[in-house]
């Protein structure tokens, strides 16, 4: 996101791991309600992307007023 603008300037999506293979290698690390999102991928529209980063923003220059 460009900072100025609030353009999204990159928007690259990739679907989640296969959480029920990672299930089967280390159960004790995955919760089996994951499995059902193993592989898919959640697309936002522009503005909630934005959305997102000026909260990121803002929560990092909290911490760092810190």
């Amino acid at each position: 996101m460009d900072l100025d603008t609030n353009e999204i300037v990159e928007k690259k999506f990739t679907p989640a791991p296969d959480y029920a293979e990672a299930a089967e290698l280390y159960p004790e690390y995955i919760n089996p309600d994951s499995i059902k999102y193993s592989e898919k991928a959640i697309e936002l529209n522009d503005e909630r992307m934005a959305e997102i980063g000026l909260y990121f923003i803002d929560y990092i220059l909290d911490i760092e007023a810190r």
